[in-house]
């Protein structure tokens, strides 16, 4: 599915659907002005706003016996008809992205242009490093728009994530972070761009969701690992590019293929796949896998203190790791918090950084493109990036063979010869593919 570019300024106020659909329960349609470029566009708004209203009436398979959402910690002021039109808004201004480049239309500005309180809404990290979850949310909406607004409404209101058959998915987001205060990341000081409404919830819920998946696998499991499986709705202070730690919300391969393979249950015939840097020339499998697998099964806040580690000792990691002779004898050890980093720096000595942290070829990312052309109806597809490639400056090495990722974007795959369209911060940008791929290393597709 084409992201398509259009121009759009958004309200909540009611006024008439074009269809015949006719309100209920007190809820207004939702309203969008915009000039499109595509012509099935406010057909699609009119559709998208049907099954919201639907979903959110009395009674609905999305609602069931529900008479208030179990989402406390949203404040009074937002609340059935701001979510259901944050439900809908989210998910068409993903479909029908605004480009980086596209020029003012009647004095419209465009969506990374407009205040931060106008795009609350929107599939985007804001000020948190929730990208990997803003990522699965994108490529969900492109894949199938009205599934995403039945998803999100039944989140909203019983706080369960779905598989693509309705079913109640294997991992749940825990009682406490349905409590968790959404203003919370607005009231820190200097914060005003913040996540509301859907991409709240759905953020909160994913990435706790998939701790318990840790936990269940974690064979450490200790009191601590516990208290630190815990997520915060206020981004944990730190030296990220939005001014946090990612102690809360970062997130590896796995949050998005794990993601991906329980709530899409088209991939139990088609499993999610990983090209993953250079992994693919080590030795043997098992050595491709565990490469492949690196950052796989910690928590935020274990690869932010992963990533401390390797800040603090970069020089000599580098020199142990990433030289022509690897000398595991000289890797440094790990002293923080977690037994699980403990153990991959200490014992596995992590030496597959080296190829985990190779760029991809611009081959590779054109054959993806081609296999979702052909067997996938050209669903978007998943890149880990440096963010300096989408104009985010950091201090991040991403010279001489070696990328250090921190981003993660949607690629859309109808057309990737010369020219790559990513959606990225709620936005569609145009990147030279060569240039792409020299700071990608991560591609998650076949879905």
């Amino acid at each position: 599915m084409a992201i398509n570019t259009i121009i759009l300024a958004t309200t909540a106020a009611g006024a008439s659907l074009r269809g015949a659909y006719a309100p209920s329960g007190g809820l207004k349609p939702c309203v969008q002005n915009y000039h499109y470029a595509d012509p099935g566009s406010p057909e699609q708004f009119d559709k998208l706003n049907e099954v919201a209203m639907k979903a959110f009436s009395a009674s609905s398979m999305e609602r069931g016996s529900a008479t208030s959402s179990v989402w406390t910690g949203l404040p009074k002021s937002f609340g059935s008809q701001e979510m259901m039109c944050s439900i809908v808004e989210s998910v068409f201004n993903t479909v029908y992205a605004v480009g980086e480049n596209t020029p003012e239309y009647n004095g419209t500005k465009l969506v990374n242009q407009l205040a931060a309180s106008s795009t609350q809404s929107f599939f985007q990290q804001a000020n948190r490093d929730s990208c990997g979850n803003s990522a699965v949310a994108a490529v969900l909406a492109q894949a199938n728009p009205k599934l995403m607004v039945s998803r999100l409404s039944t989140l909203y209101w019983q706080g369960t994530l779905t598989t693509g058959m309705g079913a109640v998915a294997k991992y749940q987001p825990r009682p406490y972070s349905l409590q968790l205060d959404q203003q919370a990341a607005c009231k820190q000081k200097g914060q005003n761009w913040c996540q509301k409404g859907a991409t709240f919830i759905w953020t909160v819920a994913t990435r706790d969701a998939w701790n318990v998946e840790i936990l269940s696998t974690d064979r450490y499991h200790t009191p601590e690992v516990q208290k630190h499986s815990k997520i915060s709705a206020a981004p944990v202070q730190g030296d990220g590019s939005q001014g946090g730690s990612g102690a809360s919300y970062n997130s590896a391969t796995g949050l998005l293929t794990g993601l991906l393979s329980m709530l899409n249950t088209e991939s139990e015939n088609n499993p999610v796949k990983v090209v993953q840097g250079a992994c693919s020339t080590l030795a043997t499998a098992t050595e491709q896998q565990t490469c492949r697998d690196g950052l796989n099964g910690l928590l935020p806040s274990e690869l932010t203190s992963l990533k401390s580690w390797f800040t603090d000792h970069a020089s000599a990691i580098i020199a142990a790791i990433f030289s022509p002779k690897q000398d595991p004898s000289k890797v440094p050890s790990y002293n923080g918090w977690s037994p699980n980093v403990r153990a991959r720096v200490d014992d596995d000595k992590m030496l597959w950084l080296k190829q985990y942290y190779t760029p991809v070829h611009t081959s590779e990312i054109q054959n993806v493109c081609k296999q979702q052309q052909k067997s996938h109806n050209s669903h978007p597809v998943m890149l880990a990036v440096n963010d300096a490639v989408v104009g985010i400056p950091n201090d991040l090495p991403c010279t001489k063979g070696l990328c250090m990722a921190n981003h993660w974007v949607v690629l859309e795959t109808s057309s990737c010869d010369d020219t790559c369209t990513v959606w990225t911060w709620g936005y569609t940008k145009q990147i030279p593919c060569a240039e792409l791929a020299e700071f990608t290393t991560t591609i998650v597709h076949g879905f």
